[in-house]
């Protein structure tokens, strides 16, 4: 997750302008986000970290 964020250059808040280049670039990269975090909470679903399946991996976002 950390690598997709570092990739995406949205590591450093402060030198972004919250309502402009943060909100665009998650916008144009949520899929490839949403794909990052959902893959890495899978992975501490697997290292038994979370000791029950986590529900909302599930949803679909639309």
């Amino acid at each position: 997750m950390k690598g997709k964020v570092k990739e995406l250059r949205i590591e450093d808040w402060d030198r972004l302008k919250f309502n402009d280049d943060r909100q665009n670039v998650i916008a144009e990269n949520f899929d490839d986000l949403k794909n990052a975090l959902l893959s890495y909470l899978e992975g501490k679903e697997q290292e038994g970290l979370s000791g029950a399946r986590l529900p909302f991996l599930s949803v679909e976002v639309v």
